[in-house]
């Protein structure tokens, strides 16, 4: 039930960066709390549903690929593999895309764990365990009381990761792939990090309560960007307005998604911003200042367990907020309209149940790489949309 426990904790844990709730104790008995889940879901079906649907009775033979989850319209699956290893074991995924300019294109799959290792599984989608050592990026001081933000940047130079401490206390790590040298910055709050590059330079922002020496100039959550992640120092404060906590930040083809995490009283949402890449790569040159970035929001949504993007589009795993486990992966389509973005009608990429899970999310090229839990078998899916009809 580990990722039932972690699903549960994330929304807490952003309330508990502003000391709004308890610490995460809750999570056990909410883990705890299958039996008012079954009988929340006997009632609500009703007759139809029948007793081998009870929380009791053994999950139904499902699809090779999909076990028992159902993939939305207008999606496809375009490839699948195995998990190397459970997903349990993994706070999130990250994608890292080689491409020489040619016809080589890889996209290396790495998993960073509740421990703050980071293990890679080779290229999508032959993937495999590995031999080498994952790398460690915790301090020696790191246990069991500190959370693993669920966001790993993976670059061909490094990797980022974070965790938070007591008190919203955190550390952003920086791990020198190369000479296998980790940097640690104090980052209060971090919830997710992302990469943005321009085929040249690879910048790293993190939606965070601070960075460094860095915070907002209201206290609250803002983007923090990194300049140089070979030698990583907080230079820029990527104002956004004025928010409560952090939530999640996903990079897509041209445009950068922001979440802010609303914390008043019984309101669990998440409020998503679109952003230009280009006005946050400009962002960069205005030293220690913070600029207003034209944030245009695009979307409200409830429990929110990752976010990751569909080429220019954003992509959510959705919660039940009574449960907080997770109920489908949905995408938020944007569009330009006269100049300005504007968002469709929210579309479901895939739906879980019961018997399935889906515990991260991450972009890979043009598609979305899903790691689904199928009644305890791991498994990644690469799902796109479906080509248009000629």
């Amino acid at each position: 039930m580990m990722r039932v426990c972690v699903c549960v904790f994330r929304p807490l844990l952003m309330c508990v960066l502003v000391g709004a709730l308890p610490t995460v104790s809750g999570c056990t008995e909410a883990v705890s709390s299958g039996e008012g889940e079954g009988e929340g879901e006997g009632e609500g079906e009703g007759e139809g549903e029948g007793e081998g649907e009870g929380e009791g009775e053994p999950c139904p033979a499902g699809d090779p690929v999909l076990g028992t989850a159902t993939l939305g319209a207008g999606f496809v699956v375009v490839a699948s593999s195995e998990a190397p290893q459970s997903p349990d074991a993994w706070a999130t995924i990250a994608v890292l895309r080689r491409d020489n300019g040619k016809s080589d294109v890889r996209d290396s799959v790495f998993a960073l764990h509740h421990d703050l290792s980071v293990e890679g599984f080779g290229d999508w989608p032959d993937l495999a365990l590995s031999d080498a050592i994952p790398a460690a990026l915790a301090p020696p001081d790191f246990d069991d009381s500190d959370f693993t933000s669920p966001t790993l940047v993976a670059t061909d130079d490094s990797f980022v990761a974070g965790f938070t401490g007591a008190a919203a206390s955190g550390t952003l790590v920086v791990h020198n792939r190369a000479i296998t040298q980790n940097t640690f910055l104090d980052a209060p709050g971090n919830f997710s990090a992302a990469a943005l590059s321009d085929g040249i330079v690879t910048r790293v922002i993190v939606n965070g309560l601070g960075l460094g020496t860095l915070g907002s100039a209201t206290g609250d959550a803002a983007l923090f960007g990194l300049d140089d992640i070979e030698t990583p120092q907080p230079v820029t404060v990527l104002g956004l307005g004025t928010a409560q906590a952090s939530s999640y930040v996903a990079v897509g083809t041209d445009l950068v998604f922001v979440g802010r995490y609303n914390l008043n009283p019984g309101t669990f949402t998440n409020e998503f911003f679109a952003v230009p890449t280009s006005a946050i790569f400009g962002a960069f040159g205005a030293d220690r200042v913070e600029p207003t970035l034209p944030a245009t929001p695009i979307a409200t949504i409830g429990v929110v367990l990752g976010a990751a993007t569909l080429g220019r589009d954003l992509v959510v795993i959705e919660a039940d907020p009574a449960t907080f486990a997770p109920s489908r992966v949905a995408v938020v389509p944007v569009r330009d309209d006269a100049g300005v973005i504007v968002a469709d009608a929210t579309q479901t990429l895939l739906t879980v149940d019961r018997c399935s899970s889906v515990t991260a999310i991450a972009a890979i090229g043009d598609a979305v790489l899903v790691v689904l839990d199928d009644d305890g078998q791991g498994r990644l899916l690469q799902i796109g949309r479906e080509p248009a009809a000629p």
